[in-house]
């Protein structure tokens, strides 16, 4: 099985403009999403466990964003609606040692705060290039104009049948600004690898700053 990573196919400067124009304008529609949306792009992996955990929580007060509170955005229909799930049996997860944060983030939840991070996941196959179309339609520019940015995910183009679930697709990543990667199987045929690399191509030349 051969994947090109080269550098070709990668874009080192990742940003909210970046990652919202692959939604917009991929040329071919996902067989499975997994997306992960940060309120204001507020990552809280980058603020540590202790040292910069009040620098955090101040942003959320800014905000209005409920600290560590996340849900998923899955859709079970037909045709698909996406609806909120909670993971576990909780809205907000606060960490074992930082209890004492629970108020503050009650009273942003009960005020009107925002859930801080957002998953959305599709199914598979033709399923889930139909739950993108909708996602992409009636629930991303939601999203985003409430001020949530992408941070994280993967976008599988066309899953390969014979390689070691090594699939074509696209991983976007903003965890140390890691960036944007294409990836493309054998099993890809000719004229959809032409399309993506030229679609790659264009997105380099405007977004690629160094």
């Amino acid at each position: 099985m051969t994947i090109q990573t080269q550098d070709e196919l990668r874009i080192k400067t990742p940003s909210k403009e970046l990652f919202n124009e692959v939604i917009t304008s991929v040329p071919l529609i996902p067989e499975q999403t997994r997306l992960i949306f940060l309120a204001d792009g507020i990552d809280y992996s980058l603020y540590g466990k202790n040292s910069n955990l009040k620098e955090y929580l101040s942003k959320c007060s800014e905000n209005k964003i409920i600290p560590f509170s996340s849900m998923e955005l899955r859709s079970s229909d037909h045709p698909p609606s996406f609806k909120p799930f909670i993971y576990g049996s909780r809205i907000i997860s606060i960490p074992e040692g930082f209890r004492e944060y629970e108020k503050q983030a009650f009273d942003i939840l009960i005020s009107g705060g925002r859930i801080h991070r957002i998953k959305v996941n599709t199914n598979t196959c033709d399923q889930g290039r139909i739950e993108f179309e909708e996602f992409r339609n009636s629930v991303f520019n939601v999203l985003i104009n409430q001020r949530y940015q992408i941070n994280e995910g993967t976008l599988t183009l066309k899953t390969e049948k014979y390689s070691d679930n090594i699939h074509t697709g696209l991983i976007l990543n903003n965890i140390n600004r890691k960036g944007l990667e294409l990836r493309i199987g054998d099993e890809t045929d000719l004229g959809d690898k032409t399309k993506l690399k030229n679609w790659f191509s264009q997105l380099k030349d405007k977004y690629q700053t160094n």
